[in-house]
């Protein structure tokens, strides 16, 4: 898929049938097959979307995202904006780990890198079961000249109904959260400000990296191509920046207040949504 993201937004369906440390690793497992892209390892990538490279390159790299959102966690939640802050926080990712959580964790990482593999089997020209049906590779229409086949249209289908479910599941979430508190979703404009502003310095860095990539004409090809290249630019630098940024900003005082994932009734904590 064209959006390393969107592969998560297929492991969501699960969320309230595994624990939250569980799901962290499917949604990490599902988009680590395609990290080695964005330090432009491209052969480590391809290696990536087998099953050997599944347990040898994604389930390292899950572990080591995991471990890196498992220290920042609390320092990321006080940079977001609210209502967004106490929601994500009342998510509870930096609680303690039973020892047997930590082999479940590892397998949903490996399951979830496996889940990514298997989709992208059917959506890309050197994918397994594109190669295996044939249909797959039928060309359905062509725009601007270039041919479409089936396989790159479920890619790009793919993409946009996975990051529809990952923003449909967080907006009813984040709104039943906050209706259950008596709050408003469009709080911390101030927070939003911020966040917009890092995000768009990010991108016109990226675009001035790949300025050679920038399509001259309206192609489908070229677009194609600077998109990569520009995912594959901006994706480290933003995820570096925000991270950075937290651990400047987002330092955890004796006065901040401490979501309580089990809170009294009649009280003001939060507790994960189910």
């Amino acid at each position: 898929m064209p959006f390393t993201i969107s592969h998560a937004g297929f492991v969501l369906p699960l969320r309230g049938r595994v624990s939250a440390h569980v799901l962290c690793g499917l949604i990490v497992g599902s988009v680590a097959p395609d990290f080695p892209y964005f330090v432009r390892a491209f052969g480590v990538a391809s290696f990536a979307h087998t099953v050997l490279g599944a347990v040898c390159v994604s389930v390292p790299i899950g572990w080591a995202l995991c471990l890196i959102f498992r220290l920042s966690f609390r320092r990321i939640t006080l940079l977001l904006p609210r209502p967004h802050a106490d929601f994500i926080a009342a998510w509870g990712l930096d609680r303690a780990v039973p020892k047997h959580g930590f082999i479940a964790i590892g397998g949903a990482i490996f399951g979830g890198a496996m889940f990514h593999n298997f989709c992208d089997s059917f959506t890309h020209k050197s994918g397994v079961a594109v190669s295996m049906f044939p249909v797959l590779s039928r060309e359905v229409f062509s725009i601007g000249g270039e041919p479409l086949p089936l396989f790159r249209i479920l890619q790009y289908s793919g993409s946009i109904l996975g990051l529809m479910m990952i923003c449909g599941t967080y907006f009813f979430a984040l709104r039943r959260h906050c209706r259950a508190r008596g709050r408003t979703m469009g709080r911390g404009a101030a927070g939003w400000r911020s966040l917009l502003s890092l995000m768009s310095v990010t991108m016109g860095i990226a675009v001035a990296f790949n300025a050679e990539f920038i399509p001259r004409a309206l192609e489908l090809y070229p677009l194609r191509v600077f998109a990569f290249q520009f995912l594959i630019t901006w994706v480290p630098i933003v995820g570096l920046a925000f991270l950075c940024l937290a651990m400047i900003r987002g330092r955890p005082t004796t006065n901040s207040p401490r979501v309580s994932p089990h809170p009294k009734p009649g009280g003001s904590g939060s507790e994960p949504e189910s």
